[in-house]
């Protein structure tokens, strides 16, 4: 079973409002490991973002939180 996944999210676009290179087309197992990491993702950035340190630290940690990412899913 294939699912349409979009690669990013844009505030007040309704889901068929996207170019067509927002979408990439999944099976069930990668889009569901897709949306995981996604939530992954948001819920350290609420974390992060709890703490009080300055915003180039925060930009620090996530450069390395996607590069580590890209590296384990062999982007």
């Amino acid at each position: 079973q294939l699912h349409v996944h979009h690669k990013y999210y844009e505030y007040g676009l309704k889901p068929w409002e996207y170019p067509d290179e927002a979408y990439i087309t999944l099976c069930l197992w990668c889009h569901e490991k897709e949306e995981l990491y996604r939530k992954s993702i948001k819920n350290l950035l609420k974390e992060i973002f709890k703490l009080d340190i300055h915003s180039e630290v925060v930009a620090e940690i996530l450069l390395n939180i996607v590069w580590t990412e890209s590296i384990k899913r062999g982007l």
